[in-house]
């Protein structure tokens, strides 16, 4: 579990960043130590784990239970939670949404796979991918990167070299699904992973 928070600034509300898999939290544990990041949530602490239950529910159950327990922090305001999931063999990803809405929890969602997300940041691609095994073939088979591993740190800090190219491929896809009526877990792609990286910047 990774906890950041800035030093002697009186900690203000949490941030809970609930991810599925390893290769998630690593991305945004790295994503988080930026300085800018870490200027823009100056007293807020930031706490990103995988929970023991990381199926989407269990991943939303455990926002919830986090957002709903009573914080020792005498000066908290409003705590918020993301959680990151795919697609990938998992069930009752539906139930996981409305949960999510619910609560006001935020999800930042991929299909087939967080793989897809990484794709995109060293193309645009709609292509769709039976499983993510598929999509890390892919990336490797592309050159993209030397052989992909999931939750590597030094090919995660290469891979977030191009994060900003990686959200503009995202935006560019929302734009091509904008009359799309399905909901996310029903497309054989999908990601807004960026609604997350761009809420961390305060974009």
């Amino acid at each position: 579990m990774a906890r950041r928070k800035s030093r002697n600034i009186p900690i203000k509300s949490k941030l809970y960043i609930l991810a599925e898999g390893e290769t998630e939290v690593e991305y945004f544990e790295q994503l988080c130590r930026t300085e800018s990041i870490k200027r823009n949530f100056a007293g807020i602490e930031i706490e990103i784990y995988q929970p023991q239950n990381y199926s989407p529910i269990g991943i939303v159950q455990e926002a919830i239970k986090r957002l709903q327990s009573k914080s020792k922090h005498t000066t908290l305001k409003t705590d918020a939670a993301w959680c990151i999931f795919d697609k990938d063999g998992h069930a009752n990803i539906a139930q996981a949404f409305d949960e999510a809405h619910k609560h006001n929890i935020r999800l930042a969602f991929s299909s087939i796979c967080f793989e897809y997300w990484i794709l995109l940041h060293f193309e645009y691609t709609t292509r769709p991918f039976l499983n993510c095994d598929e999509a890390k073939y892919f990336i490797t088979k592309s050159n993209h990167l030397q052989r992909y591993k999931k939750a590597d740190k030094k090919q995660i800090a290469e891979i977030l070299n191009h994060f900003k190219t990686a959200c503009t491929h995202a935006r560019q896809l929302e734009e091509h699904q904008v009359v799309e009526t399905t909901k996310p877990y029903e497309r054989a792609v999908y990601t807004n992973v960026h609604h997350l990286v761009d809420f961390l910047q305060r974009k």
